[in-house]
C-alpha cells in the first residue's frame, strides 16, 4: 500500500486483513497493544518482545490504525465475539465434538489390521 509501506492484505475466511509483511495482522497487534497492562511505553515493549517485532513495525501498525480505526475495531470485535462463543460451549459438548471426530461415522471402534484398538 503506497502510504503505508510494509502493510499488505491477506484474504481469508473473514474477508481481506492489513497485516505486517512479515508479521502479524494489525488487529492482532492493536489488540495486544489495547490489552497489556501499563501506559503506552510498557505496552508498546511488551508487545516487541512478545511478539519479536520492531519498534518501526508496531509504529507503523499503529499509524494503519490510526487511519482506519473502524476497519481494525471490527476485527478486534469478531475475535472477542468468537472466543465468547467457544466460552459458552461446556465441556462436554467440546469432548463429543471431539469424540465424534476421532470415530468413524458407522460407529465402529477404530481397527488396524483386524485389531481392535
Amino acid at each position: 500500500m503506497r502510504h503505508f509501506p510494509g502493510i499488505t492484505f491477506r484474504d481469508g475466511p473473514t474477508g481481506r486483513r492489513a497485516g505486517l509483511a512479515n508479521g502479524p495482522d494489525v488487529w492482532e497487534i492493536i489488540r495486544d497493544l489495547h490489552s497489556a497492562p501499563g501506559d503506552h511505553a510498557a505496552r508498546t515493549s511488551m508487545v516487541r518482545e512478545q511478539a519479536a517485532l520492531s519498534m518501526s513495525a508496531i509504529t507503523l501498525a499503529e499509524q494503519y490504525y490510526a487511519q482506519f480505526p473502524s476497519e481494525i475495531d471490527l476485527r478486534i470485535e469478531q475475535h472477542y465475539r468468537c472466543v465468547e462463543e467457544l466460552l459458552k460451549l461446556d465441556e462436554p459438548t467440546l469432548n463429543a465434538a471431539a469424540a465424534s471426530r476421532s470415530e468413524p461415522r458407522d460407529g465402529r471402534k477404530h481397527q488396524r489390521r483386524g485389531i481392535s484398538m
